[in-house]
């Protein structure tokens, strides 16, 4: 079964944000493991590890409005 041109690109699109949601929350999991030290680095972290945690969750739940706005905008230049 093949896909239209325009399923596609949905297709594509849907796949991109799902990959930022992931990456944010990849950052948020290095943010944890940062703060309770010993796994990426010897000694807790914690203020850093506070920041990626928080910089994560915001990016895993704000990248599908900001990605909305992004192919709202791709659509109305065509």
């Amino acid at each position: 079964m093949t896909m239209t041109p325009e399923e596609e690109k949905w297709a594509n699109r849907a796949g991109a944000v799902r990959w930022m949601q992931i990456g944010g929350l990849i950052i948020a999991l290095v943010g944890l493991l940062m703060a309770r030290g010993g796994v990426v680095t010897d000694e807790p972290w914690p203020i850093l590890g506070s920041l990626l945690v928080v910089s994560g969750l915001i990016d895993a739940a704000l990248s599908p409005k900001v990605m909305k706005r992004y192919f709202e905008a791709e659509d109305a230049k065509k």
